[in-house]
Order: C-alpha cells, then structure tokens, then sequence
C-alpha cells in the first residue's frame, strides 16, 4: 500500500510517497496513492485521514510538532503552513519525521473495506449537493415575528443571486455517523412548518423530500430475514399480530428501537403494561433482536467495538441493550441513506434535478416542473449488501 504523506503535514518542501519498497520525495499528489495531510477530504477517493478516523485511531495518536513552536509560528505567521524542516532544530525535526514515517508504516494494514465499498459511495450525494435558492422575505418574516428558530432560519439567509450558502456535513460528530451540519444551512433544525423558504429554481418547478420509510424498524426487520414491501411496515405488522392498533405497534418497535419504558408507552397509549409487554414480545421474536443483540454483546465483548451491517466501528460507552439495538440501526440508516440516495441520483441524471440537502434519512430536492413526473416514478430504492427494497415516499414541500 502507498501512502503520500503532504508536504503541508511534514512541513517539508515536497511530498513523501511511501511505499512497501521504500521512499520517494515528490511534488505531486499522486492520485493512486493514500493521501495523508491531517484533514478529512470528503471529495478524495483515496484518503488515509478517513481510514484512520473510521478505524478508531484518534488524530491525538498522530505525531506532532512539539506545542512551543506550533504557538510560536501562530503568532508569527498565521496564515502560513510553516516548513517546519528549516524551522525546527535538526534533532528535533528528525525526531518528528522518524515518528510520523513509523506511524504510517505501522497502520499500513489497515483495512479500507468500508471506506471504499461504503463510505466513498455514501460522498457521492453529499458532493452532488447544491445551494438552494431562499426567499429571503419569508426568512425575515419569520425572524421579526418569532424568536423561536430564528438562528436556524439565519443561517439560510441568501447571499448575492438569491442563494443560500453550500452546505457541509460533518459525518464524524456522532458516534454512529449520523449527519450534523457542520456549515451552511442548519436544515437539520429547521422547523418543518419553515421549509417553506426552500423555493425553486426553475419556474413551475417543485421542492420535494423523498424519505426512507420507517427505516431504522425496517433493517432491524431485514436483518431478522424477514420482508415488508408495504410502505407502511406498522400496519403490516398490526396486521400480522392480529389486527392490534397500529399506535401500539409503532410504540413498541420505537420502545425496542430506542428504550423507552414499557410503562410510558402504557401510559401515553391508555393501555397496560402488560399489553404493551406482550406486543414488545411479540416484536422482539418477529424481528428477532435477541439474536442480533447477543451477537452485538459478543462482538462487544471480545473488541470493545461493535460494527453497523456494513463494518463501520462503533463505539458504545454504555453497554446497554438498547444502546446496542439502537446504535446499529442507526449507524446502518446512515450508510443505506447516502449510498440509496447516490444510487437514486445516478439514476434520475442532474438534468433539472438539483439535490440540496440530506435530512437523515429524507433527501431534498429541487425539480424542474417537467422532470417531476420521473422523481414521482421512484418508489424504492436498491442498497448493496440488501436482497429486499427500500420504500420511499414523496412529498412537496
């Protein structure tokens, strides 16, 4: 495997391309290499940063220039990468360099799997994004007459031609990988009733959410080897236990999903605990959880780690047993997300397709008036690793 380590990394002249036969001073960027600089390059095939951020290695384990010069060369010369080579006393370089050379050739075996088969697949729709236009009267409106979201609603202010800023995810802030923004528009904790002031680009044209429907229950369904082509997967399953109400069964997967007492769930439905415990039952035995939850203990046990469906690590402060369920599902509805969203994308074409945000696991688009008829076409969506489909809806916004 080869590494490039950056100039910019080593505070050197040129590039160090590593390599199983030895070294090679550059002043490319070889593509075909690893490319190792320090930062996260969501828009890189081939980025070493990322395989060690997905292999639980922390940045803090990276070598590093001792702190006394990294604050002097701040102040000095902040907007500068400083060529640490001619600065650094020469023992003190050669240290730093021997250390950083080592700790490359040390994690060289690091598996790339998810990164390749997963992770680069899942950038596609996030690199795909583009600004959305805003009505920027509506978005003063809704500032002067609540303060409520008013920071939120901000932040998708118009810039010059009447569009917001890009905007950029952060795919590390959660533990399971799910979304947060990073820059740009906050749509992730913009009031739905506020999305109003996504407007179209085109005259005629429509903004519209595609969603994955039920989706975290859904691949808890699949795993077990069950299926449910039904967009509607609780009326399916209110169905199957003998025509219970469909409430309860919505309560019941969402209690075995993410906790939340029996108790509370009787008490918010008017119903017994003992009901809601033989609904939950007959859940956990339909889906199968304990299987998956006795192999995710294990895993636990014997790694410290646990995986999603696709191998991404994650780790688990608390050790609980909805902790488990809910983080696998949850790390695993990211990746059939992006990489659902990707496929989806390569199929409908950019051509009056705009996609401007990804919302969990909804995916925003602004669509040309006569492009809308093939948007409303997709009803599902394959996932690689799945046999079964994924139902979508659509909506406008």
């Amino acid at each position: 495997m080869d590494v490039l380590l950056d100039s910019c990394l080593l505070g050197s002249q040129k590039n160090l391309l590593i390599s199983p036969d030895g070294f090679t001073w550059t002043d490319k960027i070889d593509t075909s290499a690893w490319h190792f600089n320090g930062d996260i390059k969501n828009e890189s095939m081939k980025c070493w940063d990322t395989v060690m951020r997905l292999s639980t290695i922390h940045s803090s384990s990276i070598p590093a220039i001792p702190a006394q010069y990294v604050k002097m060369m701040t102040q000095m010369a902040p907007d500068i990468s400083p060529p640490w080579s001619m600065i650094l006393p020469q023992s003190k370089y050669k240290r730093f360099f021997n250390d950083i050379v080592e700790y490359v050739k040390s994690n060289s075996n690091l598996s790339t799997s998810y990164y390749e088969n997963v992770w680069v697949p899942g950038n596609k729709i996030l690199n795909a994004l583009k600004p959305a236009k805003v009505d920027g009267t509506k978005i003063n409106d809704i500032i002067f007459a609540s303060a409520m979201n008013a920071q939120v609603v901000e932040s998708f202010r118009p810039r010059s031609g009447g569009y917001a800023s890009p905007i950029r995810y952060d795919r590390f802030g959660t533990v399971t990988g799910r979304l947060i923004v990073e820059s740009g528009p906050n749509i992730l904790l913009l009031k739905k009733e506020y999305r109003n002031v996504i407007k179209p680009s085109s005259p005629g044209g429509s903004i519209v959410s595609l969603d994955f429907s039920s989706l975290e229950a859904r691949i808890l369904l699949y795993e077990s080897g069950n299926d449910c082509p039904n967009q509607d997967l609780y009326s399916m399953l209110a169905d199957r236990f003998g025509g219970m109400p469909r409430t309860l069964v919505k309560a019941a997967v969402l209690s075995v999903l993410y906790g939340s007492s029996r108790s509370m769930v009787a008490l918010s439905l008017g119903v017994s605990e003992t009901k809601v415990a033989e609904v939950i039952s007959k859940i956990e035995n339909y889906i199968d959880t304990k299987t998956l939850l006795k192999r995710l203990k294990s895993q636990f046990k014997s790694d410290g780690y646990i995986t999603n469906k696709f191998g991404r690590k994650i780790k688990v402060e608390r050790p609980q047993d909805n902790i488990f369920i809910n983080y696998y599902a949850q790390s695993t509805g990211v990746d059939v997300s992006l990489m659902g969203f990707s496929s989806m994308l390569d199929k409908l074409g950019t051509d009056g397709i705009r996609p401007l945000f990804v919302l969990h696991d909804a995916l925003i688009l602004d669509v040309r008036e006569d492009r809308l008829i093939d948007v409303e076409k997709i009803q599902s969506v394959n996932v690689s690793g799945y046999v079964h489909e994924f139902p979508l809806k659509l909506e406008k916004l």
